[in-house]
């Protein structure tokens, strides 16, 4: 139901029925990011380490690399772009990942005096955060040399 949703406000949206749509688009895909936020951090897989949570982690080093990802395919979309941004972008990738829970959780390992868990976890955040948007934006201009040569409509 959500996914129809989306779709239908991305369409009207291109069609130029109405800007409003991009409201919706950035609330449904906002709920979809936090609701994929939350599920993977209830997963076992993510559980905390040492009090480090791994789904805010993961959440935050994938979204950095599919944000950087985005932002340079979504430069040769076409009258698509702008939607995919703000549903995607803004919306489902900004809810999905979350600085917030990252510095909270920092505070809380802070106030517990464990200030070297607090430091690894921050820093590997942000390393992990910056490798991967670097990844992303790799992978999304060498995407677009296929797209153009495929000829693939966006």
């Amino acid at each position: 139901m959500i996914m129809l949703a989306f779709i239908s406000a991305i369409v009207q949206h291109v069609r130029g029925e109405t800007k409003e749509m991009l409201y919706w688009l950035v609330g449904l895909g906002g709920l979809v990011g936090s609701m994929l936020r939350y599920g993977i951090s209830g997963l076992p897989i993510f559980l905390p380490v040492n009090d480090i949570s791994m789904g805010v982690y993961i959440g935050n080093v994938v979204g950095s690399f599919l944000l950087a990802w985005l932002l340079v395919c979504v430069a040769q979309m076409g009258r698509w772009g702008e939607p995919v941004q703000h549903a995607v972008g803004t919306g489902l990738l900004g809810s999905f990942t979350t600085f917030s829970a990252l510095s909270a959780e920092a505070f809380t390992m802070l106030d517990r005096g464990d200030w070297l868990y607090a430091l690894f976890y921050v820093g590997f955040s942000i390393i992990g955060g910056w490798i991967a948007a670097w990844l992303g934006w790799r992978l999304g201009q060498n995407t677009i040399p296929y797209l153009i040569r495929e000829k693939v409509d966006l």
